[in-house]
């Protein structure tokens, strides 16, 4: 017994040390000592409480003020509910006489959003992909937790593709959770949605539960009305998360999906029906495709995972069915999540923009042929910054390619340190003898949120 004792007390202070440990990054939106932060509420002795200034700075004041909101709108219908029968404001909703009511808050947007620039701007919840329509006139966005929204004047205005809501078969999954979507070049009405999101798998695979439920999905969607009605597609991807989503320009039928469970590719079977298979297992990060002059390929990136044997690989394929690796002397030594940047009709160049150890930029790497040599790109900026020997590349990594210009690339990070904001660049790249060097580059986000996890270049 007496040992005992005296190993509790000696582990107890490394582990009130762990507690005290500052989280940074998405984790400290994500740890549940926030889940009981967010209960707390503003005292009564006048002085406000604000666990988001706490945690964001002296600015962080917008969850006091929409709590303030709140009770505001909470008098007011008490006070309604109390001079009834008399006439009530009308709140858009049906009122209880002497009952708990529901108040309308929004959809809205989300104030004081991590922007640069001074003052902080409002933004949009997290947006995990975005398909465009030709001439993009026609644009959906796949949102985190908040299902599909469409827009049907070149996003001037937005409506909720509510349909989305499916009750799922398999538990800790939703159907409003996305990860990727993708919409068939040829029928801006029909459009793929990957539910369950990829980007904050290194944050909860390391958990008990491997994910908290919220982030996991029901599998794969696709509408061919333009949202009025969804279809769940046959897989096994229930519990599940999506990174990217690729159709065949020249088939449109054939699609390939980057996911959590590995990388698949959807097939027809007896009867009509489709449904996804397995092509590879691992984590599969990213996955594009391209096509010119009838020459279609697909590119996919698998992210290595501690203890599952597979390694950081760029693969390439003709039909979506037949993989085999893309180039030569690509890295692999401390490589992680990889983001694959194409030109949609180019299928001779690619990027492949790299996240090390503990997020941190491992490289922007260059494909010209599939045959050919990988080579690296030197002088970046600072696309993901480090703070305490840490940055955020397995949750904010983007790319994408001019698609006029290969030589012109968009990369997305983190946020950025001089400025605020969202740490997005227009690099300008030229060939430096057996390598590439950016020899100008622009950032361009200062007016978005800090997190980039997705990116649209269309003509």
């Amino acid at each position: 017994m007496a040992r005992k004792l005296k190993k509790a007390k000696t582990t107890a202070p490394k582990a009130r040390k762990r507690a005290s440990r500052p989280a940074r990054g998405p984790r400290r939106w994500l740890e549940d000592d926030l889940l009981v932060d967010y209960k707390k509420v503003p005292g009564n002795d006048g002085r406000a409480f604000n666990p988001l200034a706490d945690r964001q700075g002296a600015s962080g004041y917008a969850w006091r003020n929409a709590f303030q909101e709140y009770k505001r709108r909470q008098q007011m219908a008490l006070a309604a509910t109390a001079a009834l029968p008399t006439a009530a404001p009308d709140f858009g909703a049906p009122m209880v006489p002497i009952g708990s009511n529901w108040l309308p808050l929004g959809p809205t947007v989300v104030m004081d959003g991590q922007t640069g620039g001074g003052e902080r701007q409002p933004v949009a919840g997290r947006v995990a992909g975005i398909a465009a329509g030709p001439g993009g006139t026609v644009v959906y966005a796949a949102s985190a937790n908040g299902g599909v929204f469409r827009s049907d004047d070149g996003a001037l205005t937005w409506q909720a593709m509510d349909q989305i809501d499916i009750d799922p078969n398999s538990p800790a999954s939703a159907s409003l959770i996305c990860g990727a979507i993708a919409m068939d070049p040829t029928n801006p009405k029909r459009v793929f949605v990957g539910t369950g999101e990829g980007a904050t798998y290194s944050y909860f695979s390391s958990r008990i539960t491997n994910a908290l439920p919220a982030y996991r999905g029901i599998g794969i969607l696709r509408t061919d009305d333009g949202g009025a009605t969804w279809h769940v597609e046959q897989s096994d991807l229930a519990g599940q998360a999506f990174f990217a989503l690729a159709l065949n320009p020249a088939d449109r039928e054939g699609a390939v999906a980057a996911t959590t469970a590995g990388l698949y590719r959807r097939k027809a079977q007896p009867g009509g029906q489709f449904e996804w298979i397995r092509l590879a297992a691992g984590v599969f990060s990213s996955v594009v495709s391209a096509v010119a002059a009838g020459t279609v390929r697909f590119f996919a990136a698998r992210w290595p995972q501690v203890g599952d044997g597979t390694t950081a690989e760029v693969l390439w394929s003709a039909d979506g069915e037949t993989w085999q690796p893309a180039g030569t002397g690509f890295p692999t030594d401390g490589v992680c999540r990889i983001a694959l940047g194409a030109q949609p009709g180019n299928p001779n160049l690619l990027y492949a923009f790299v996240a090390g150890t503990e997020g941190i930029l491992h490289g922007l790497y260059r494909l010209d042929g599939i045959g050919q040599p990988w080579k690296a790109v030197s002088g970046l900026p600072d696309v993901l910054p480090v703070v305490k020997g840490q940055a955020q590349g397995n949750y904010d990594i983007a790319i994408a390619v001019d698609p006029e210009k290969g030589d012109i690339v968009y990369l997305g990070g983190s946020y950025h340190k001089q400025f605020g904001g969202a740490s997005i660049w227009r690099c300008e790249i030229q060939s430096s003898g057996a390598v590439y060097r950016v020899t100008s580059d622009a950032s361009i986000g200062q007016h978005a949120h800090s997190d980039v996890h997705t990116r649209l270049c269309e003509k």
